[in-house]
């Protein structure tokens, strides 16, 4: 699917995208204040739709250890601050289930919003079972947007794309739902810049060679209720790799209904297969 997505032809229709430049006039700050964007970023709105567990991480556990343990605000931090201390050193995948030490702790020992990398993907689970309201919203959740936009892409290809899509989303995308802040050129790279502070801290994208067999088998798989096992055996030896993969990306998307909820090029006029995923 993966191949598919990547290597799916354009529509040529649609003009070609083409990010509005990144000002370079005087008196710009073309690298942006990541301070300043912080601010901006909460005071435009963007939290409404939005949730950044590294600005609230530790408030919701907080909330959270309060109504379920009734807890003060005080007791729920010293027992986040005890966990911490407690799972030191620890992997994620070895600290026990209960332990709500997500975060790092200051020279006194009280819990600071950083989130400790071994323990970032537990907090995010922690959350999702527990705070699901505050964590899930109709947009991205966005402590890591910054690793997505930086894979692949130098920091000032990742800081353009944002600063187009800041300044008018719609421009990247005609069908978003988000709105156009009217921002200055300005404000959008701090904005920008702010959102490129938001990484993963422990993810290290994982390359994956193609197994032609288990392509072969899927392919076949997925056509015998069309044609014979036979003809669909035939027909696939007959393919390059490139060709597999690509067909086996189009046939796994009709599978599972993906167009459903996305726009996936190729699928522009197919009706959705699938109930809504949203809860």
């Amino acid at each position: 699917m993966a191949h598919y997505l990547v290597k799916a032809p354009i529509d040529a229709a649609k003009p070609a995208y083409e990010p509005e430049p990144v000002p370079a006039s005087e008196g710009i700050n073309a690298a942006g204040s990541v301070e300043a964007g912080r601010e901006l970023f909460k005071a435009v709105g963007c939290l409404a739709c939005h949730s950044n567990v590294n600005e609230s991480g530790l408030d919701w556990v907080t909330f959270d250890l309060q109504e379920r343990f009734s807890l003060d605000r005080e007791g729920a931090l010293q027992r986040i601050a005890a966990d911490a201390a407690a799972n030191e050193g620890v992997s994620g995948a070895e600290t026990e289930e209960l332990n709500v030490g997500f975060f790092a702790l200051d020279a006194s020992g009280r819990p600071t919003p950083r989130i400790k990398p071994e323990q970032y993907t537990r907090l995010h689970w922690y959350l999702m079972a527990h705070e699901h309201e505050r964590y899930s919203k109709v947009a991205p959740e966005l402590s890591g947007v910054a690793t997505k936009l930086l894979h692949g892409r130098s920091r000032e290809q990742a800081r353009a794309w944002l600063f187009d899509w800041l300044r008018n989303p719609t421009h990247y995308s005609d069908y978003t739902i988000m709105p156009r802040f009217r921002l200055t050129e300005q404000e959008a790279l701090d904005v920008a810049a702010y959102l490129l502070e938001q990484t993963h801290p422990a993810y290290e994208p994982q390359h994956f060679d193609a197994d032609e067999p288990m392509i072969d088998a899927l392919l076949i798989n997925l056509q015998k209720n069309a044609i014979s096992e036979g003809a669909a055996r035939t027909r696939v030896a007959a393919m390059s790799l490139e060709e597999k993969q690509m067909d086996l990306g189009n046939r796994m998307i009709q599978h599972y209904g993906c167009f459903g909820c996305h726009q996936v090029s190729g699928f522009d006029s197919s009706l959705a297969v699938s109930a809504s995923a949203r809860p």
